[in-house]
């Protein structure tokens, strides 16, 4: 079903945002593929194999099995001009009268959900880039320490050329005078070459730390939508309980039936696509700890922040991760406390809690910067692939997240 819905989505993906985005609905008519999502259009052709519809500036036709529900209303009326049947149960035109605001409910969540999905795939797509952005901030920094030594080698050499203070007497000693000045001119070219390059690099080193600033708030701009449909689903499956139990019966009409089973059929989709993690944790004064797992071999504890932004880990902890810090560029942060540390940026091969996991995680190392006992902190660099519930009482952290991340 993952890669179902992943591969939909990228092929359709544009399409609807443009639908979304650029056109007005052009009729009452509405499509909802296999996915949940749904996209308003007029339908101009059924048949078994598509369905062939306009989205107002164009026609194109869908494949049947990407569909589960197709919705056609009478332009000159609201009836509709068929009968209720699993496809299209769920609609305002043909949900059954009694049960309308419950179908209603349910349509909320879809779209909910197609937020969230949207949320979820803008993160994994800025995420991807944060791990590009961060390689080539290791390339630049590697680079630059490379031409440093050599521009160190360089200067030395220059140095060490001394030309004869007294003019050449000799056809021998005026060859090995032009000799060193060539060769003393060549060095000093090529260090005012490495001079130019330093620049160059630094200049790249700062725009790639920038663009990764960047698609960090861009990350903090998209996931909203993900804790309201996983709260927003969980609060529906509780009212839907309750509300099958008293109105759920034997007797009840063809299209209650129908609708019933088609909340059924998404709510078990819908859970089945999340993921839901319940990790301990304790708390010393007003600071929720946990233990975590680093790169899949070295544990520690960590303090729960989720007003951090980043994940950052202390240095010793990082040498027992086999990190050398001489390795790393250099940025500076400011900690709780109001001081200024060295940070070096690194990317942790993966981030665990519990059962809850996360692959290349963005985090940083203080350099002495850390004034606790924690090995660490985590951030928002991989909470915010959750969405957290706290219970005070317990002691219990709850994440949730799609299984498709």
């Amino acid at each position: 079903m993952k890669s179902e819905y992943m591969t939909f989505f990228r092929r359709t993906g544009f399409i609807l945002l443009g639908s979304l985005l650029f056109l007005q609905p052009v009729s009452g008519d509405q499509l909802t593929f296999r996915n949940g999502r749904t996209l308003d259009c007029t339908i101009l052709a059924v048949n078994d194999d598509y369905v062939e519809v306009s989205l107002g500036t164009g026609t194109m036709r869908i494949s049947r099995k990407q569909l589960t529900e197709l919705i056609r209303s009478d332009e000159n009326t609201t009836k509709p001009r068929q009968e209720p049947t699993a496809e299209n149960i769920l609609s305002a035109q043909h949900a059954p009268p009694a049960h309308a605001e419950l179908a209603a409910e349910f349509r909320e969540l879809i779209h909910q959900r197609n937020a969230a999905l949207d949320a979820q795939y803008m993160m994994n797509l800025y995420e991807s880039q944060i791990q590009q952005q961060t390689r080539t901030t290791e390339q630049l920094v590697a680079e630059l320490k490379k031409i440093h030594r050599e521009i160190n080698t360089t200067a030395q050499a220059i140095k060490s050329i001394q030309l004869p203070e007294q003019a050449p007497r000799t056809y021998r000693e005026y060859k090995e005078q032009d000799e060193l000045t060539k060769k003393k001119s060549a060095l000093r070219d090529r260090f005012a070459e490495l001079n130019a390059t330093i620049s160059r690099l630094q200049t790249e080193l700062s725009e790639s730390e920038k663009q990764t600033e960047t698609l960090k708030q861009k990350i903090n701009n998209v996931i909203a939508p993900l804790p309201i449909y996983f709260n927003a689903v969980n609060r529906f499956d509780s009212r839907y309980t309750a509300y099958k139990a008293k109105h759920r019966s034997d007797s009840m009409d063809r299209a209650s039936k129908l609708l019933f089973e088609k909340i059924d059929y998404h709510m078990k989709r819908f859970r089945d696509e999340t993921s839901e993690v319940v990790v301990d944790s304790w708390t010393e004064g007003n600071t929720t700890f946990v233990r975590a797992l680093v790169n899949g071999k070295t544990s520690g504890i960590f303090i729960f922040d989720t007003g951090a932004t980043s994940v950052t880990i202390s240095e010793p902890f990082a040498r027992k991760l086999g990190l050398q810090l001489g390795d790393l560029p250099v940025q500076q942060a400011v900690v709780a406390d109001g001081r200024k540390v060295d940070a070096y940026p690194v990317m942790l091969s993966s981030v665990q809690i519990g059962d809850a996991e996360v692959k290349n995680v963005a985090a940083a190392v203080l350099g002495n910067g850390m004034n606790t006992r924690a090995d660490g902190l985590l951030g928002m660099s991989f909470l915010r692939h959750f969405t957290i519930g706290m219970n005070g009482l317990s002691g219990k952290i709850t994440l949730t997240r799609f299984s498709t991340d």
